[in-house]
């Protein structure tokens, strides 16, 4: 099996330190969810220990990815897990795509090339002691956009002063895997049992729907006359289940319904 080569994943370009429950935190909900079992579960190692001179890994050294879809696309701001003490030198936290090249629950890190997500280094998390559990807290520095129905991947890790300093990151109550790589095994394994987090954020507004019609007949991102033109096209008229003009209700016929769907949301941009 490969065995990942700290310089080559871990080239992070700057120490972000990360203020809780900003600017950025309104109007946030739970986009996925899986808190941890009681007393962290199976807990999994995930840490580096960070050499001052840069010329050394550790035996010890281990990283846990953790899959997850979310059934929106969605704008994820905020993540948050569950783990042991805070680290003296905070964590990694990086986003990774699906490997596109196998079906099985697996990160896109083994390509040449491939590359995350997103990636940074975190020092500053909030942090609260819960029933003997510590939950960090993060708003993402920068916010990510994730598809509904697609396989993500989140990867926690934290950055170790000593090279023999484990760090675990606690077991979810939900049902699950978790991705794990081990630098003294040289291996990557596919293990049993989730990791715990969340993810906060909000849904993506769906693009406007009775957006039918534009310039040359093609959408242009706002309803007007153009749509209602369209929609005058072709009325009384089946059009098929299906159709762009069918905005009403989904019989495949123009009707008064659909004019009165689409005068509702004109202007919608």
């Amino acid at each position: 099996m490969k065995s990942l080569s700290k310089s080559s994943r871990w080239v992070v370009g700057a120490i972000v330190s990360t203020l809780a429950f900003g600017s950025a935190a309104m109007g946030q909900s739970s986009l996925y969810s899986n808190t941890p079992m009681a007393g962290g579960g199976t807990p999994r190692q995930s840490q580096f220990w960070i050499d001052p001179t840069g010329e050394n890994d550790s035996d010890n050294d281990a990283i846990s990815w953790a899959p997850f879809v979310l059934s929106d696309t969605s704008t994820v701001t905020r993540l948050r897990w569950w783990g042991d003490s805070l680290p003296d030198l905070g964590f990694y936290v990086s986003f990774y795509n699906q490997d596109p090249n196998t079906i099985a629950s697996q990160p896109d890190i083994f390509a040449a090339g491939s590359q995350p997500i997103a990636r940074w280094t975190i020092t500053g998390p909030q942090v609260q002691n819960v029933g003997g559990m510590y939950l960090f807290t993060v708003e993402l520095p920068t916010a990510l956009t994730f598809e509904a129905n697609t396989r993500y991947f989140v990867s926690v890790v934290a950055r170790q002063n000593e090279w023999y300093a484990p760090w675990y990151w606690y077991q979810g109550m939900n049902t699950g895997s978790t991705f794990w790589w081990q630098h003294g095994a040289h291996m990557y394994f596919n293990i049993a049992g989730g990791r715990a987090f969340e993810l906060w954020g909000s849904p993506v507004a769906p693009a406007c729907p009775a957006d039918i019609s534009g310039p040359a007949g093609v959408p242009d991102g706002v309803v007007n006359v153009e749509d209602l033109n369209a929609m005058l096209s072709v009325w009384g008229t089946d059009v098929g289940v299906g159709a762009p003009e069918d905005i009403a209700n989904g019989d495949g016929f123009i009707d008064v319904d659909d004019l009165n769907a689409l005068l509702a949301l004109w202007g919608c941009m």
